[in-house]
């Protein structure tokens, strides 16, 4: 194997000999893994071939079975996947909403502190850096989870270049227990790339979060893939970070000349620490127009965005980018048209700040996501839903955050909002022909 026999890539291969084998690497793969492992700062450092989200579903399986997992809701769906596989039980935590901006800051301690006062959990979950690059005060966070004798996970997917140039957000990782970074998002990886990191204090074994790892991704996994990770670091290391981020602070200070547009990241927000300022996240709303028409604009100029929202568009930016790159970018934002946008009225969500494409609610649940996943399922037209049992997780993708869990009750709001955003454009995931999978009832 494989069967092209070397025909479609040279690199394309199985384990042969002196290749290493990433399931119980001692070789090569482990050489690569130890560069990692210094760079980040971890204990230990383990190559994903599967994306984060295997890296995501290998930390909640790595806590045993059966765990309290405090989970802040700005997540990924992988995370309730992980959840759902290892059998946790979970309780939510909402992010403060910023009614200046119209979306959510990130997570704090002080919420977390009273979250874990109320209800003890063995581990907390969290997200920072998000898709908007907004950073919540990490090392504030895992104080105060240690202190109440939880472990902290966090989702770094986003914030994998950071180790790479000082003038960037750091994860201190003498205090997180476990996080991941997908390489492939701001660094010079193939897709799928992305590793998993154990902190430096965390008590759990080596083996435990390899042992995890290897249960959800390929046996058969891509030396395209690892040796794609392997240049990535190398070259992350080489790249000159500091004259990315001053040629970002002209480009900024560009965008900010031109009428009708802000950035995120320039003014404070509640739980935000820091802002990666290598996204361009730019607010359109102020020419009258939304991120929607924003992004088909600039995607017919050549310019592709990595989201928008009904008031932002989203750039990843790296130091790979042509200066050609940004005097294009420049020029189609200054013919971007001006109009008479006007948001759809927002939904009022009990509990929860409904939001562009990140709307939080608090669903009451009636089932486990476990319970929920595996229990049979049938189809329901998405204007039909309202108090039905969710069997899949719903929402906007990207960023891919969910609206309601597995074995929580669909709202009448949720399924409200859920129609709103698929009139609006955007993708939804959780959402097949109309339909939601929803437990059968009785």
């Amino acid at each position: 194997m494989p069967g092209h026999k070397g025909v479609l890539s040279p690199l394309d291969v199985t384990e042969l000999p002196g290749l290493d084998d990433l399931s119980h690497p001692q070789g090569v793969i482990a050489g690569i893994e130890a560069r990692y492992q210094k760079a980040c700062g971890s204990k230990a450092s383990f190559l994903s071939v599967n994306g984060s989200t295997a890296c995501v579903l290998a930390m909640f399986l790595a806590l045993g079975e059966g765990k309290r997992v405090l989970l802040a809701r700005d997540c990924h769906r992988s995370a309730v996947n992980g959840i759902a596989l290892a059998g946790h039980t979970l309780t939510s935590l909402f992010p403060p909403y910023d009614a200046t901006n119209r979306l959510s800051g990130m997570i704090t301690a002080e919420q977390v502190d009273a979250a874990l006062t109320a209800s003890p959990a063995d581990a907390v979950f969290i997200t920072s850096p998000n898709y908007l690059g907004l950073c919540a005060d990490v090392g504030a966070i895992a104080n105060t989870v240690h202190r109440h004798g939880a472990l902290l996970l966090v989702d770094g997917a986003h914030g994998a270049h950071f180790p790479f140039c000082d003038a960037l957000p750091h994860f201190p990782a003498e205090q997180v227990d476990l996080w991941c970074g997908s390489i492939h998002k701001a660094l010079p990886a193939l897709t799928q790339c992305a590793v998993v990191h154990l902190g430096q204090r965390c008590l759990l074994p080596c083996e435990q979060v390899r042992k995890c790892l290897n249960l959800v991704q390929t046996s058969s996994p891509s030396y395209l893939l690892m040796a794609s990770l392997e240049q990535a670091l190398t070259q992350a290391q080489a790249w000159d970070w500091n004259a990315h981020l001053n040629r970002l602070l002209a480009v900024r200070a560009n965008i900010r000349a031109m009428e009708g547009f802000s950035l995120l990241g320039d003014k404070p927000m509640p739980g935000v620490f820091a802002f990666d300022p290598c996204r361009l996240t730019i607010d359109v709303s102020g020419r009258g127009i939304s991120g929607q028409t924003a992004n088909q604009v600039l995607t017919d100029a050549g310019i592709y965005c990595e989201m928008a929202d009904l008031y932002r568009i989203v750039l990843i930016t790296t130091p790979i980018d042509s200066p050609q790159w940004y005097e294009r970018l420049l020029f189609a934002l200054s013919r971007l048209p001006r109009d008479s946008f006007s948001p759809p009225e927002w939904i009022d969500f009990p509990q929860g700040e409904p939001h562009s494409a990140f709307p939080f609610t608090a669903s009451k649940p009636a089932l486990s996501p476990r319970c929920a996943l595996l229990a049979p399922s049938e189809p329901v037209p998405l204007s039909r839903t309202a108090f039905r049992v969710a069997a899949v997780a719903a929402g906007a993708y990207p960023p891919g955050v969910a609206l309601f869990f597995p074995g929580e009750y669909i709202s009448p709001e949720a399924a409200e909002w859920l129609m709103a955003l698929c009139a609006q454009g955007f993708g939804l995931f959780g959402v097949e022909n109309g339909c939601i999978s929803c437990v059968k009832t009785q």
